[in-house]
């Protein structure tokens, strides 16, 4: 699997690059994504720095949604995965001659919620309340014409 990946720096500049991930080889890049559904616990091996476990499932909120996130600590990085799809959605490293904060701000894996819904179930809760609304108000006419 291959992995596009456009860096900002600092000073405003931009680099792209391509990382090839294997997630049966240890080859993670930098943890870009792990297997899914891991629980507190639960090990993956990376290539590059060994087995890492997972310390906590926790909810927290990424590209406009509530996730489940599986949280892990290494040496120089705090990663959180979104547990579900085993996607990294926020890092941050600290190593003696630079400091990499990630995060996820947007995606096409999963819809922004709508006042903490899924847009499916806000949509169909605003159709819902509409029709009754209409109901009553015509059932109220109706009486007032007898």
């Amino acid at each position: 699997m291959s992995v596009e990946i456009t860096a900002e720096y600092s000073n405003g500049t931009q680099e792209a690059m391509t990382t090839t991930l294997n997630l049966e080889t240890g080859q993670l890049g930098d943890d870009f994504i792990i297997p899914a559904n891991l629980n507190s616990g639960d090990t993956f091996f990376d290539k590059n720095v060994g087995n890492i476990t997972i310390s906590s499932v926790e909810e927290r909120t990424y590209a406009g949604a509530t996730r489940t996130v599986a949280h892990a600590v290494t040496a120089e990085t705090t990663y959180y995965w979104d547990k579900a799809t085993g996607v990294l959605v926020e890092g941050n490293s600290q190593f003696p001659e630079y400091t990499m904060n990630t995060i996820v701000d947007k995606t096409n894996i999963w819809q922004p919620q709508l006042l903490g819904l899924d847009p499916t179930v806000f949509y169909a809760l605003v159709i819902g309340a509409s029709v009754l609304i209409v109901v009553v108000l015509a059932f109220l006419i109706a009486g007032k014409k007898k």
